[in-house]
């Protein structure tokens, strides 16, 4: 049983865009992506079952389960969403085509439940969606932004229950005349950051339909995510692809594992339980034009990607402060490297594990393309599922922290702008959300544009102060700015205080 393994989700509040890859939360780069996937030779395809019974879980959608059983009320694997909707709404073609996509999706209207001790999905064909709706237009309008954010709050903290399905909710908030906000919520067992644009095409679609037929139906993908979980346990566990990712990760990562020891500047005793039971708070920057400039150049200059850049400074980072040269993090990786899952909607994201190997006389030159190598390795070996080598470490006698990641570091690359969102005649905007509970000690989301680099770092708020969090984004910076300055630097002249 798997209780350690952290979760990949992150904060929503960054921009969502319809581009598929641009929501893929680890790609080094695009064509780097399509070259590996051209050279490995794919297994066995991925048919649909010819069973409507019980599917086995995949082992990532197993790992959530056991955490959630682990704690029933957990919030911290909630995927959050609310869109901003202005113009005249229909609201019962809306909910048409809500239930249109839930149907289109075995994934959404799925359950899970143990049989004989292990852990199925089994998909209800006449799960309903419902869409409560809530009316804020007798307040002052000086109280409604308060009223919807709390409603807002509630719905992100409110749990799952895995045994009864859908496994998605909606509710719809009327803010004045023309203007709603369709809260949105799933749990990460039946999706994740890839599928969201597919959803909300699947929902365009939908309501176009609705809007001119009065009815809605949307074609079925040649697969379901069932079909990818018996592949997964199947096909894949006996292939060659597999055994060579195993080898690969065994020799990596080795026999033991020695996770970060990050330590937090509040004690838990004494801080006390965060607001509202939530844990998680944000830290959102954008990276400094200078410091950017710096980090295209010495991407340029060494060859590597930016993505190993900011990797490589947020390793030394954390080797700072944890005064730890060997430690492991976690880095998500989106697990969509087969052709079939691309349209798929499902939790196919994991968290691969990164070990970093910090020799204070080693120069940045040489960390680099130490992690270059290390990263190309990962993303050859994406495929394989950690959950196997954790597995094996504990067969071996390895006892494993409740919490195996203190830090993460998540990679996405900005999609291309295509113009305002519309449903119909509706305009959407994405509002804010994030996780309300915190998943590890601290982790940082970095979102990659021609123009610029956003990041955001998460943190748990009972653990560290703001003003420390806001210290370690300014110190992760002048790493950036020191390694851009000097490359042939030993790691430990590198200026992380900076100019005062």
């Amino acid at each position: 049983m798997l209780l350690s393994f952290a979760s990949t989700a992150t904060g929503t509040a960054m921009h969502e865009s319809l581009d598929a890859d641009s929501l893929a939360e680890d790609l080094l780069d695009d064509a780097l992506l399509a070259l590996l996937q051209d050279e490995r030779p794919e297994p066995d395809r991925i048919a649909p079952r010819e069973s409507t019974g019980p599917a086995p879980l995949s082992f990532a959608q197993q790992r959530l389960w056991y955490l959630q059983q682990f704690n029933p009320q957990s919030a911290a694997y909630n995927l959050p969403r609310a869109l901003s909707l202005k113009g005249e709404l229909h609201g019962q073609q809306l909910a048409m085509a809500l239930q249109a996509v839930v149907d289109r999706h075995d994934i959404l209207r799925s359950r899970f439940a143990e049989v004989e001790g292990i852990p199925q999905q089994f998909v209800e064909a006449d799960a309903r969606l419902e869409m409560p709706c809530e009316d804020l237009t007798a307040m002052p309008a000086t109280q409604r932004p308060h009223a919807l954010q709390r409603l807002i709050e509630a719905d992100a903290l409110a749990p799952f229950d895995l045994g009864k399905a859908p496994l998605i909710r909606a509710r719809l908030v009327k803010v004045q005349g023309d203007e709603h906000v369709l809260l949105l919520n799933m749990h990460h067992i039946v999706s994740d950051a890839w599928s969201n644009p597919i959803l909300l095409q699947d929902l365009l679609g939908a309501y176009s339909q609705a809007a001119a037929q009065g009815a809605c139906k949307l074609q079925r993908p040649a697969i379901q995510y069932a079909d990818y979980a018996i592949w997964q346990r199947q096909a894949y566990l006996q292939s060659d692809a597999c055994q060579a990712s195993a080898r690969y990760w065994h020799t990596r990562l080795g026999d033991e594992l020695q996770p970060l020891m990050l330590p937090g500047d509040l004690d838990p005793r004494c801080a006390g339980a965060p607001p509202e039971g939530t844990s998680a708070r944000y830290h959102g920057l954008q990276l400094d034009a200078e410091v950017f400039q710096a980090l295209l150049q010495l991407s340029r200059q060494q060859g590597v990607q930016p993505f190993v850049i900011a990797l490589a400074a947020w390793q030394v980072l954390l080797g700072r402060y944890s005064g730890q040269r060997q430690f492991t993090l976690g880095v998500p990786s989106a697990g969509r490297n087969r052709s079939e899952t691309q349209q798929l909607v499902g939790f196919f994201v994991s968290t691969q594990i990164y070990r970093a190997e910090l020799d204070p006389q080693q120069s940045v030159q040489t960390l680099l393309q130490n992690l270059r190598e290390q990263s190309i390795a990962a993303l050859s070996h994406s495929d394989y599922p950690m959950e196997l080598y954790l597995e094996t470490l504990q067969h071996n006698g390895q006892v494993l922290p409740s919490q195996l990641f203190q830090a993460l570091f998540n990679w996405r690359v900005a999609g291309t702008a295509s113009g305002p969102l519309a449903l119909g005649p509706l305009q959407l905007d994405f509002l804010d959300t994030a996780s309300a509970q915190a998943k590890c000690l601290v982790g940082i989301d970095l979102e990659y544009a021609a123009d610029g680099l956003g990041f955001s770092l998460e943190y748990d708020c009972s653990q560290f102060s703001h003003a420390t969090v806001q210290r370690m984004a300014r110190h992760w910076q002048n790493l950036l700015l020191a390694m851009a300055r000097g490359p042939e630097q030993r790691l430990g002249e590198l200026d992380m205080l900076g100019t005062p």
